[in-house]
């Protein structure tokens, strides 16, 4: 799916869904795209956005990201993702990419974002193979971040934070006149709907309560990380 190397073997017709063993029924798949194809499956609605045909055509390099190291923070929106990726970017000093920097970067004065993603992930890609080690922050729910990310040696953190907590962060967004919430019909009620990526996270940070010693055992985490990664 991504052109990565496989290393699992995916029924395309699931088996709960009448398909079987015959060798048509099947295809090789990295870890990360048989999880993502497995979530879209086990719930459809979750996965409200796929891949971009046009980025999903991209030339890549697989090979040269086997050096690649990134630190992906994900989760729902409003569950402190920015807030971490900033934590991260004072505590360690290495690069940090978000893909909302880069819709914003793309959006005029005035402009009500469009949805139109392409560009904003061809750059976002492009930072990454540039960067490395680099901190990157996506929803993680979006297959274009699957593609993005493979290949590369990657430690997934995932952010949570209470559903009251998002909803009075995702209003204060609103009534700050935040640019990508413009001309967004219910825009607290649409993120709310957003929930966990369908990802199996390697560190887990609740937003919900500030708490530092909580805060200071991810970047410990992501420190060692970058150590083991970094000696490869």
């Amino acid at each position: 799916m991504c052109g990565a190397p496989a290393s699992e073997v995916d029924h395309i017709v699931p088996l709960a869904r009448g398909g079987t063993h015959d060798r048509a029924n099947l295809q090789p798949l990295c870890v990360s795209c048989h999880r993502i194809k497995s979530a879209r499956a086990r719930d459809p609605g979750r996965w409200t956005r796929p891949r971009d045909p046009q980025f999903a055509a991209r030339q890549r390099d697989l090979a040269a990201r086997a050096g690649s190291v990134v630190v992906h923070v994900c989760g729902a929106p409003a569950s402190g993702k920015t807030t971490l990726r900033q934590a991260l970017d004072r505590a360690l000093g290495i690069p940090t990419f978000g893909i909302d920097d880069e819709r914003l970067a793309l959006l005029a004065p005035g402009d009500v974002w469009t949805g139109d993603d392409l560009a904003a992930w061809c750059r976002l890609e492009d930072a990454l193979d540039a960067e490395s080690p680099c901190v990157v922050e996506t929803s993680g729910r979006h297959g274009n971040a699957a593609l993005m990310l493979a290949g590369r040696q990657v430690l997934t953190v995932l952010c949570r934070a209470d559903d009251a907590v998002r909803r009075e962060r995702l209003a204060a967004r609103v009534a700050a006149g935040y640019a990508l919430a413009r001309g967004v019909t219910e825009y607290v009620d649409r993120l709310m709907r957003i929930g966990d990526p369908a990802l199996t996270p390697d560190v887990v940070w609740d937003s919900s309560r500030p708490d530092d010693a909580a805060l200071a055992n991810v970047i410990a985490a992501v420190e060692r990380f970058l150590v083991a990664a970094t000696a490869r």
